[in-house]
């Protein structure tokens, strides 16, 4: 039994180590090289920096105007987070609490299905359409989001919110609450944590992207994402490396605080006190 114990817990700890490798050591590599002059990097990449240089981001914030940037992508990630925190959870409320409907089926199927048709395939038709429509700026890509976002959210939302009995809805409507009041003060509480959830995949999603914003914002460099100007700036400035290092970790350090202010709030939004949960189906 000891022995079996010794050999689980091997694994795991090799199996740990590996991951956090994967993942911290090129955030690590990045942020090292942000601090080092393009020298530096060229002569030995995987080095501490021996002196802290910040003139990588002064030079961003000052020649390149990258803050510019970055207000582009939080006002863009902001509005979409926005708009689908309100819109997405009241549609998969809908469904959820009309389960027994074969109509609000037949609607959570049809939208779930829109996730098997990929983004690829569609973008040429959309683009031109956008054309068509003078969408080609930030608010087509507002709308893009906002609308491509809704497949997922139900298809995240409604087995969670399905989790909460319709004998719920009617003990709170019998003690004198409307549907709007039961939705806001009950159900949206007790559904936190699936929400939050949705709100970080959102997030990330919509400050990560790539592809949409460079075929629908690349020709206005006033309007472009933090990820469009990264990547306009290594294709002009490829032989400078450490100007490269230095704009991915102004990328990284938003998504990385919000992600660390918000993830707690996922376990402790699962402790669903009974009080306030139907029974489970």
């Amino acid at each position: 039994m000891v022995k079996e114990k010794t050999k689980i817990n091997l694994f795991d700890l090799i199996y740990t180590i590996n991951i956090l490798c994967i993942v911290l050591i090129p955030i690590f590599l990045c942020v090292v090289n942000a601090f080092k002059s393009n020298i530096d990097i060229f002569s030995d990449f995987i080095a501490l920096p021996e002196n802290i240089d910040i003139s990588n981001f002064v030079y961003l914030i000052d020649k390149r105007n990258i803050l510019l940037y970055i207000f582009n992508s939080l006002k863009i990630t902001l509005i979409v987070l926005t708009i689908t925190s309100i819109i997405n959870p009241f549609i998969a409320y809908k469904i959820s609490i009309n389960w027994d409907k074969k109509i609000y089926r037949f609607l959570y199927i049809a939208i779930s299905s829109a996730m098997l048709i990929p983004s690829k395939v569609i973008i040429f038709p959309l683009i031109k359409i956008y054309y068509n429509l003078g969408l080609m700026n930030t608010f087509g890509l507002i709308i893009y989001y906002t609308v491509f976002m809704i497949p997922e959210m139900v298809f995240l939302y409604v087995p969670y919110f399905k989790m909460f009995s319709k004998d719920l809805k009617n003990a709170a409507i019998i003690d004198g609450s409307t549907e709007f009041t039961f939705y806001k003060d009950v159900f949206l509480p007790i559904s936190k944590p699936i929400i939050i959830t949705g709100a970080i995949l959102i997030t990330i999603w919509t400050w990560n992207d790539f592809f949409m914003p460079l075929m629908i914002l690349n020709k206005n460099p006033d309007s472009w994402t933090l990820p469009i100007f990264i990547y306009n700036f290594m294709g002009k400035f490829s032989a400078h490396k450490n100007y490269a290092f230095a704009a991915c970790v102004f990328s990284l350090i938003p998504i990385s605080v919000f992600y660390i202010l918000f993830h707690k709030k996922i376990l402790s939004g699962f402790e669903i006190k009974n009080d306030k949960r139907g029974e489970i189906k």
